[in-house]
């Protein structure tokens, strides 16, 4: 490994809590990489490829309970596939920002929204370049809407913790 390639230890990264619900940690420079957890990881998940990743985007990695690793990876190819500036899920006709792929250009937008005390940025989406990973396409790549479900209320944390503890019990 040359002294110029980047390693865990000399990446500059922020570990951001969001209300202490949503984590997310974000190094590297470049094109944004948004990386998606699976069940039962977090985001030290990333660590064996940051590296190399983080020498070419600008990764931000996202603590999200139910998505899947692997459609992280579906969603990446749909988005390199595309000029969109965003690539979306949408499932039941809602789009799901949380799990998006944004390119550098839109931070622009959001942050003029966000400035102007609009904070949905999907309010922009009809407005952009858009890549809509539509429900339809989430099924036939062999992935369950139910990974988008949201958990907002002491009913639903209940319910998530114990679905989790089933899926360990399981593996």
């Amino acid at each position: 490994m040359s002294a110029n390639e980047n390693t865990i230890e000399n990446m500059a990264q922020q570990r951001i809590s969001v209300d202490g619900a949503i984590h997310y940690e974000r190094s590297g420079q470049g094109e944004p990489l948004l990386l998606l957890h699976g069940i039962g990881s977090g985001l030290r998940i990333w660590d064996p490829v940051l590296p190399m990743l983080t020498s070419h985007y600008d990764v931000i990695a996202v603590d999200l309970p139910f998505l899947e690793v692997s459609f992280l990876q579906v969603l990446i190819s749909a988005a390199k596939k595309s000029p969109a500036l965003v690539t979306v899920p949408q499932v039941e006709g809602y789009y799901q920002p949380l799990a998006a792929v944004y390119r550098k250009g839109f931070s622009v937008l959001a942050g003029k929204e966000l400035a102007a005390n609009r904070n949905k940025v999907d309010a922009l989406f009809p407005h952009i370049s858009l890549r809509v990973v539509n429900q339809e396409e989430i099924v036939r790549n062999g992935f369950s809407t139910a990974m988008f479900r949201n958990v907002n209320t002491p009913e639903d944390w209940k319910l998530a913790a114990e679905e989790f503890s089933r899926r360990q019990d399981v593996s």
